[in-house]
Order: structure tokens, then C-alpha cells, then sequence
């Protein structure tokens, strides 16, 4: 799945997509692979934000406990 790529894995479909460009001569699929590295490459720095600045645990962990007999 795309979405459980790595930074460095965005930035390689970025690559590969700027070596497709480079590499054909039409017009359409070069806008197209060129677009497509450009968004690879902004999925790349997101995920390398989301990496540092999210914090694995948000606050204190509550626990909730159900009474004996309260259960439906």
C-alpha cells in the first residue's frame, strides 16, 4: 500500500518517475511523470514531518472499567 511508505521510498518513486520523463518523447506522459515526481516528492517531506513531530503517546493512557453486572 502507498500509504505505508517510508520518506526514502516516496523520494525513489520520484526518482523513477523524474528517469521516465527524461526518457520519453512524448509530450503528455512527460507532463504526467513529472507531476507524478512532484507529488511524490511533497508526500516524501510530509511523511518525513510526520515522522519527527508526532509523538507517539498524546497524554496520559485512561483506563475505563465496566462494573461487574452492567454489562447488557
Amino acid at each position: 500500500m502507498e500509504s505505508n511508505l517510508s520518506s526514502a521510498e516516496y523520494i525513489e518513486r520520484a526518482q523513477m518517475h523524474d528517469g521516465l520523463a527524461n526518457s520519453t518523447a512524448d509530450p503528455e506522459a512527460r507532463k504526467m511523470h513529472r507531476a507524478m515526481a512532484a507529488a511524490y516528492r511533497r508526500k516524501a517531506e510530509r511523511t518525513g514531518i510526520e515522522m519527527t513531530e508526532t509523538p507517539i503517546a498524546r497524554g496520559p493512557v485512561l483506563e475505563a472499567a465496566i462494573p461487574v453486572g452492567a454489562r447488557a
